[in-house]
């Protein structure tokens, strides 16, 4: 009887890269070093002088936020805890660092990423809010600023749809945040306003309770409009600016994100939409996709293959 073979152990390079990153940041100036909380040693590691002040963890759940600020972690951002690919991860803990001001725009951002349940693979450098024209939480009335906590809501609300989907099916929606005053003229409502008549307090999409509400909302027709602080005016709206930028769109996006990019352009509100046919989720700000956050369907997939 053959005997079973074990497979080889998986060399993990994370100190090497980890000190590494370190050296880097201090070699071209970078403001952070950024790396999700799972790829970080266990046990008593210390980050080496070289990452002190500049280490940035994302992490997905409030438990290992609780966790890191108590041994010590001053620079902490919490992301959507549905599976994301690791450039996704990477990207939307930027973008929601500049929300919380961990990362400033225009920042040097040394990152560390790697596959799903693997060690670090990846080392790469980029600018926080790169392709950003204006900051993303400002908006066409310069007295209203967009709640950051909004903002990573409505993030965190469209991974989870572009992840499940609702009752098992794929899910295509899209949120409009912001400049309210300007975007309301430019709507018109497809179906009876499921909010209308709410006290404001009852329609905040901050509020946990209205979780499964959207979720359940998101398979009608039609955008959620959203103030900066996070009162839901309607859903179920049609959008009618045909504005695109002059370049246009990547081929191969449909109405949702032509809507988004012309609403950004006409005003300024940040639009994010949740793809049916991919579970992507885009940021469009300005009429430009700012960022792009895709599922780790394919990195669960190429894990498996090496399997």
């Amino acid at each position: 009887m053959l005997a079973a073979v074990s497979e080889p152990e998986l060399f993990d390079p994370t100190l090497a890269l980890l000190e590494t990153a370190g050296d880097l940041a201090g070699r071209i100036d970078a403001s952070a070093v950024l790396v999700m909380v799972n790829y970080l040693p266990i046990g008593d590691w210390k980050p080496d002088p070289a990452l002190e002040g500049r280490l940035v963890v994302g992490c997905r759940t409030e438990t290992e936020l609780t966790q890191l600020q108590a041994a010590g972690y001053a620079r902490v951002v919490r992301i959507p805890p549905a599976p994301l690919s690791r450039m996704a991860q990477i990207k939307v803990t930027i973008l929601l660092g500049l929300t919380t001001e961990i990362l400033a725009q225009g920042q040097r951002v040394v990152c560390l990423a790697g596959l799903v349940d693997r060690p670090l693979d990846l080392l790469f450098v980029t600018e926080a809010g790169s392709g950003l024209t204006t900051p993303l939480l400002a908006t066409g009335d310069p007295s209203e600023t967009i709640n950051p906590e909004v903002l990573g809501r409505v993030i965190e609300i469209a991974v989870e749809l572009g992840n499940e989907g609702r009752e098992g099916k794929p899910v295509g929606t899209l949120f409009v945040i912001g400049d309210h005053e300007r975007v309301k003229p430019l709507t018109r409502q497809m179906i009876l306003n499921p909010f209308f008549g709410y006290p404001e307090d009852q329609r905040n999409i901050l509020d946990d309770l209205l979780t499964e509400t959207l979720k359940e909302l998101a398979t009608v027709d039609g955008a959620f409009l959203i103030r900066s602080d996070g009162v839901i005016e309607s859903a179920g709206t049609f959008l009618k600016t045909s504005a695109l930028p002059e370049e246009g769109l990547p081929s191969g996006l449909g109405a949702r994100h032509q809507a988004a990019s012309g609403i950004t352009l006409a005003t300024g509100c940040v639009a994010i939409t949740v793809s049916q046919s991919t579970g992507r989720v885009c940021v469009f700000r300005d009429g430009e996709i700012v960022t792009e956050l895709d599922q780790a369907h394919a990195e669960v997939r190429e894990v498996r293959k090496r399997k």
